[in-house]
């Protein structure tokens, strides 16, 4: 299990910390072609990297525009990341 920590100075004046747990791995990859694009996945922990169980965000680092594969749902290719279209 991954906790998350979100800081939250909304919550008071002092601010506050956030745990949060997930059931969820994540993995991260820059291109391989173009360095100015990052590929966030997440999936449920244990799932393979070729599993139909991701769902990834594409980001580009020039201009910090962040877009889903697909519809934005677990149902994509880790492995496929670079070939998928996003939206």
């Amino acid at each position: 299990m991954v906790t998350r920590r979100i800081h939250n100075p909304e919550a008071s004046p002092m601010g506050a910390v956030l745990a949060l747990q997930s059931e969820f791995s994540t993995r991260w990859a820059t291109d391989s072609v173009d360095t100015t694009l990052f590929y966030v996945g997440e999936a449920p922990i244990g799932s393979l990297e070729s599993g139909t169980v991701w769902r990834i965000q594409k980001i580009d680092t020039t201009n910090g525009t962040v877009k889903f594969a697909s519809t934005g749902n677990f149902n994509q290719v880790w492995t496929n990341r670079e070939s998928l279209v996003y939206a």
